[in-house]
């Protein structure tokens, strides 16, 4: 498989009736909330995992399979780009590079929640710079001109103001928007026309409870992901901007206190945030399996993308080669205060 790049049509749509049925979202958007079952929210994000925690994991819980002897270096420059033009192919179960931090995205305060879209070229993330302290996140947008060439200086859509906004997840075409907004958290949604236009006034998502948290949105938009009740949970679209009761996801052996999933546009690759047995802080683990509507595999530790302190993924580029995520930990360089986005190519 090629290294990702920006694509000019998505990938073919996965046949949902194949994993899920339930109840048909009839509205385009419903701007009224519907609770049917209060779930405790849980902690805000900068408030997941302890710092002072360990992983308490050994080496037989990490990810194995061909790998390189090795972390290459992605990106040791300062020009902020995420992808070299590369002669070789991207092995999809090879281990990831060296994580950079994305210093062109991260303020001084917390940054997190990166999700590319328009073929990489547009990310799209929450942070507090301008309102540290006040525990108030706002939605940033930035844009560069190629993958390989550093992102603008982002920008505030302050549409998505009246609310916290703690995670945001984009569609590749740029056009629908989910969020984890509020308190008691529910998933929202936004969409627009065209891209050249702002976002429209997000509005709760019909099929959202309280509790609903770190929603993810296929590349393509045929599926969001979401944690509910303390479990990843599947809707299908069944039409422009709308979407079926979430599903729980079957797994052969289920995470322990899974948050934030990142999956691949065919969805037999899945990362998330998951805790240690040890009690420790969120790490990255992936989970497998070999064909749509299969349960997925029991979740393995990805050790290269996982520090000391809490880290847990964002954004996974179709094709499983580029991955962001959310870190306060300490790789190749110093660590951080608060909570910045990285990210971590994989080999040959």
């Amino acid at each position: 498989m090629p290294p990702w790049r920006p694509f000019s049509s998505p990938p073919a749509a996965i046949d949902s009736a194949a994993i899920d049925s339930g109840a048909v979202d009839s509205g385009a958007v419903d701007s009224g909330a519907v609770d049917s079952g209060a779930v405790d929210s849980g902690a805000s994000p900068d408030g997941l995992a302890d710092a002072d925690g360990a992983d308490g994991l050994g080496a037989t819980d990490a990810e194995t399979g061909p790998g390189l002897d090795g972390p290459i270096d992605v990106d040791s420059s300062p020009d902020g780009g995420d992808a070299h033009a590369r002669a070789v192919a991207c092995n999809p179960t090879a281990r990831f590079g060296s994580p950079v931090r994305a210093d062109d995205l991260n303020s001084a305060g917390f940054d997190s929640s990166a999700s590319l879209s328009g073929g990489g070229l547009e990310v799209t993330f929450v942070s507090d710079r301008g309102d540290a302290g006040s525990g108030q996140y706002g939605v940033y947008i930035a844009k560069r001109s190629a993958v390989d060439r550093p992102w603008g200086t982002p920008t505030r859509a302050t549409v998505f103001d009246s609310l916290t906004n703690n995670a945001v997840t984009v569609s590749d075409d740029g056009l629908t928007m989910f969020l984890e907004r509020g308190s008691p958290t529910r998933v929202w949604i936004a969409q627009r026309a065209t891209t050249s236009v702002a976002w429209n006034a997000p509005q709760t998502w019909s099929q959202s409870i309280d509790g609903d948290r770190t929603p993810f949105l296929l590349s393509d938009g045929s599926a969001l992901y979401l944690l509910r009740g303390g479990a990843i949970q599947r809707a299908a679209r069944t039409s422009p901007g709308s979407y079926a009761l979430p599903m729980a996801l079957a797994w052969v052996s289920a995470p322990r206190m899974p948050i934030q999933p990142a999956v691949t546009a065919d969805e037999l690759t899945l990362y998330l945030g998951d805790r240690p047995p040890a009690a420790g802080p969120y790490d990255i683990y992936v989970a497998r399996r070999a064909n749509v509507g299969d349960p997925w595999g029991a979740p393995a530790l990805v050790t290269e993308v996982s520090s000391p302190f809490a880290d847990w993924p964002t954004w996974i580029s179709p094709d499983g080669c580029l991955l962001y995520f959310a870190s306060n930990g300490t790789f190749h360089d110093a660590g951080s205060s608060s909570f910045d986005i990285w990210f971590a190519l994989r080999g040959p």
